[in-house]
């Protein structure tokens, strides 16, 4: 009973991007296959290692490692994902790709905050973003970006065009229904 609670605090830190995904992945029946696990049930820590593959619809993470935390004390959530890159992938709800990898994918349920760092990419229906850390909060769909520290990188965009012509479309319907909302 312990360990189906913990695998459920880790399945609803993975799947807890309403932002970006697919609403439906949330029902699916959740696997994971690794070529180990272990499991301090006592401190609430299980760790996976070794060729870790989740899946759970369309949502399909990669990675070395997952280990997870749950502290019962304030009902945190931490889980970290780590990989050479570790990777996610997922089918959104428009039917657009939604795919991430950095060395090292950390979320915080208490935060609410992604943080990809080690190399991170973010690529979401071809808009790209790439950056030495990416902190994203899911609630308040902010992210942020950051090159490192030491200078030698920075961050990148990359939009195609057809994305930016629908965001200026978009922009403008937007304008359009404002004013003739005044109207």
């Amino acid at each position: 009973m312990k360990q189906s609670k913990i695998l459920m605090a880790i399945m609803c830190c993975l799947l807890a991007t309403p932002s970006i995904a697919k609403l439906d992945d949330i029902n699916q029946i959740i696997e994971i296959d690794a070529d180990h696990s272990e499991a301090d049930f006592q401190n609430n820590l299980i760790f996976y290692k070794g060729n870790v593959k989740i899946t759970q619809g369309t949502i399909k993470i990669n990675a070395e490692e997952l280990n997870a935390f749950n502290d019962k004390q304030n009902g945190n959530k931490i889980l970290t994902v780590l990989g050479n890159p570790a990777t996610f992938f997922q089918i959104l709800d428009d039917g657009q790709q939604g795919t991430a990898s950095a060395k090292k994918i950390r979320y915080d349920k208490k935060t609410g905050t992604l943080v990809l760092s080690g190399n991170a990419i973010l690529d979401v229906g071809g808009s790209k973003w790439t950056a030495e850390v990416i902190r994203y909060n899911i609630e308040n769909q902010h992210a942020i970006a950051e090159s490192s520290s030491d200078g030698n990188s920075r961050v990148r965009t990359v939009i195609p065009a057809d994305n930016y012509q629908k965001l200026n479309k978009q922009e403008k319907d937007k304008k359009k229904a404002q004013t003739e909302k005044k109207q």
